[in-house]
């Protein structure tokens, strides 16, 4: 037998050994049913050694000391697999909760040895929790939302339970980024806390521009909670375009945007509906709004919309240039002003199947309970024999502008003397 034949014979024998002595101590601890911290581990640790940590980790109350031991033994043996080290945190923090001197040292190393383990890092946060260790916690749900951005409301709601302050909320769970404020944004909108919404938008304020889902979703919930004046201001501070107390693109010289603040609303058009920025066709340049109807459906359209913060009680005239194309059916589209909360619902129809562009204008007065109301283009469907429509319409230039109050016409002679 060559020398070359004899080494790979005894690596043989020595790997059929190994594995018998892996397989007789595993037999062992399966036959064992309690006293498992008994059974001796090869020297390696091998399937036994796993297996009696993870019975220890299941049944560490009995037997916490022993517990310890074994978890520590596999933690030694096999340092990369982040569940000993969970387990013995765990341990330590039901046993001695935030008085545990290990806690962190054994959360850091399961960190340590599966740094893009997600399900790890929220086990980390969740039994730095378990002690009520507050200040742990928090850094390992921040560690967690590293790995798991999508999670940050969740993260939020959870260290709500503790800090109260929205500014301490933010600095101690969000890490760095963008994402992460757009996320917690979309909390505070769900949730109805400004103080919130408010401390996200004094962090990102200064670096942000009109088509930034933060700066959308606080100008919502700024509307949405009666703050009109301030969500005009600070679309006007973004949007060039705009004036305080008008019509956001009303020139539609930019894309419709996201539906949300004071951009246009379009959502889910109705079948046999298309709608477009023309380029091609407009009063204004760059660009108009179109609509499309295929004539093979009965539309009922409501969209799109637009709101737009108002003056309760003050007189207003929206006005602005239409056009229409070979619109079918005796049903056509209309202008809807609508109050938000309030009594007003003013409609204009338009005239003719077929026009060039002509101006048109709506006067309204608004009520004091509707400090927002809604332009939308709208048109019904129909039981008529007509009712599939076809055809297209134009807008462009829509302008809203404050009237002098109306002066009471004095009657002859009853003026006085």
């Amino acid at each position: 037998m060559t020398p070359a034949r004899f080494i790979l014979l005894l690596a043989l024998l020595g790997g059929l050994a190994i594995m018998t002595i892996d397989y007789l101590a595993l037999r062992s601890v399966n036959g064992s049913s309690s006293e498992v911290d008994k059974v001796v581990s090869p020297p390696w640790g091998g399937y036994a050694l796993r297996e009696r940590a993870q019975r220890s980790a299941s049944s560490w109350g009995a037997n916490p000391d022993a517990a310890t031991t074994i978890l520590q033994q596999a933690a030694t043996s096999y340092p990369l697999d982040s569940r000993q080290w969970l387990h013995l945190a765990r341990i330590e923090a039901s046993l001695h909760g935030a008085d545990s001197i290990l806690l962190d040292a054994h959360l850091d190393a399961a960190i340590a040895s599966a740094p893009q383990n997600r399900p790890a890092r929220w086990r980390a946060a969740q039994i730095a929790l378990q002690a009520r260790n507050y200040t742990l916690a928090e850094l390992h749900l921040k560690r967690w939302l590293v790995v798991a951005p999508h999670s940050t409301q969740q993260a939020l709601l959870i260290a709500r339970r503790w800090l109260f302050d929205p500014d301490e909320l933010l600095d101690r769970i969000l890490p760095d980024g963008r994402d992460f404020h757009a996320q917690a944004m979309t909390l505070a909108h769900q949730q109805r806390d400004m103080a919130l919404a408010d401390a996200i938008w004094h962090r990102v304020a200064d670096e942000i521009n009109l088509d930034d889902p933060i700066l959308l979703a606080y100008v919502e919930f700024l509307l949405d909670h009666g703050r009109f004046d301030q969500a005009a201001t600070i679309w006007a501070r973004h949007d060039p375009h705009y004036q305080a107390g008008g019509i956001a693109n009303g020139d539609f010289a930019r894309s419709l945007g996201e539906g949300r603040g004071l951009n246009w609303r379009v959502g889910t058009l109705p079948a046999g509906v298309e709608l477009t920025r023309d380029e091609n066709d407009y009063l204004l340049p760059p660009a108009s709004l179109r609509l499309a109807f295929d004539g093979a459906h009965n539309v009922n359209l409501r969209t799109p919309w637009i709101r737009l913060p108002v003056a309760p009680g003050q007189r207003y005239e929206l006005s602005g240039h239409w056009r229409a194309r070979q619109l079918t059916t005796r049903a056509l589209p209309s202008l809807w002003i609508q109050g938000e909360g309030g009594r007003l619902n003013e409609q204009l129809t338009v005239p003719e199947p077929s026009f060039d562009w002509t101006p048109w204008s709506m006067v309204f007065t608004v009520p004091d309970d509707a400090p927002v109301i809604r332009l939308r283009l709208r048109r019904d469907s129909t039981t008529a024999f007509d009712r599939n429509i076809a055809g297209q319409l134009w807008l462009d230039g829509l302008v809203l502008r404050v009237l002098p109050e109306e002066q009471p016409m004095l009657v002859a002679g009853s003026g006085e003397p």
